[in-house]
Formats: structure tokens, C-alpha cells, sequence
């Protein structure tokens, strides 16, 4: 087999197993916490309803906890879907 030929094969192999893997992952998300139904008829200003969610530590995090303070909350998720 010809050098620019292997290069393909392998370049091609590898992005089958990233891809297969991406795809068998996307399968195996953990079931999380049920959340209020979105649409929620919040405006500007109004306060947040309350919710638990476990932080990055497994801890629960609750949004009463911090009542009466200023509170900035990022939501970020690096999935797919």
C-alpha cells in the first residue's frame, strides 16, 4: 500500500472510532433531577422559583439558600443534544 494511501486508511479509521464513540455516549446520559416544566411566564425582575440541583461535587445546591443576596447563575453545559 502506498504511503498517501495508509495515511487515508488510518485518518479514516480514527474518525470512525471518535465518531463511534461520540455516538455510543450519547446513549448513556444519567437521569437528573425532574425540573419545573419550562414556560414559566417569568419577566424581567421577577424572583426565580426555587430549585435543588446537585453541584459538580455531588452536593445539593439550593436557590433559598442564598435568598436576599445577589445571585448570578451560569448554566453550562459540553454535551450533545
Amino acid at each position: 500500500m502506498a504511503p498517501s494511501t495508509k495515511r487515508i486508511v488510518t485518518v479514516t479509521v480514527v474518525i470512525a472510532f471518535i465518531m463511534a464513540g461520540a455516538w455510543l455516549s450519547c446513549g448513556r446520559r444519567q437521569a437528573g433531577p425532574e425540573l419545573p416544566a419550562a414556560g414559566h411566564d417569568l419577566a424581567e425582575g421577577d424572583k426565580a422559583p426555587d430549585f435543588t440541583l446537585p453541584d459538580a461535587n455531588g452536593q445539593d445546591f439550593s436557590l433559598s439558600r442564598y435568598k436576599g443576596k445577589h445571585n448570578v447563575l451560569l448554566f453550562f453545559h459540553m454535551g450533545t443534544g
